[in-house]
C-alpha cells in the first residue's frame, strides 16, 4: 500500500471528514498545523481532507475526553487517542 506521508514529519496521513473538522474547530479552536490541509479548507467543496495526527495531535483533541473520528490509511475509524496509544507517544 502506498500511503501518503506528511511533508513535515513523514508520518502517514489520515483522513478526516469536513464535518468532524468543523466540529473540532467550533469546540476547540485549534491551530491546525498539517501541511496537507489546505489553508482555506472551510471554503473547499471537498468532504474529506488529509491530516497528520502527529503534527495535529492537540488539534485533534489529545487533551480532551472526546474521541473525534478520523480514518487511518487502512480505512479503520480511530481517534487521536488510539493512535497515540498505538505509537506510544
Amino acid at each position: 500500500m502506498n500511503n501518503q506521508k506528511c511533508k513535515s514529519c513523514q508520518f502517514e496521513l489520515y483522513t478526516i471528514d469536513k464535518k468532524v473538522l468543523e466540529q473540532i474547530c467550533d469546540e476547540l479552536h485549534p491551530c491546525l498545523k498539517s501541511p496537507s490541509l489546505p489553508t482555506s479548507w472551510q471554503n473547499s467543496k471537498s468532504k474529506t481532507f488529509k491530516i497528520c495526527p502527529r503534527c495535529d495531535m492537540y488539534a485533534l483533541g489529545i487533551e480532551t475526553y472526546t474521541h473525534y473520528p478520523i480514518n487511518s490509511p487502512s480505512g479503520e475509524i480511530v481517534s487521536i487517542h488510539n493512535i497515540c496509544e498505538e505509537q506510544n507517544w
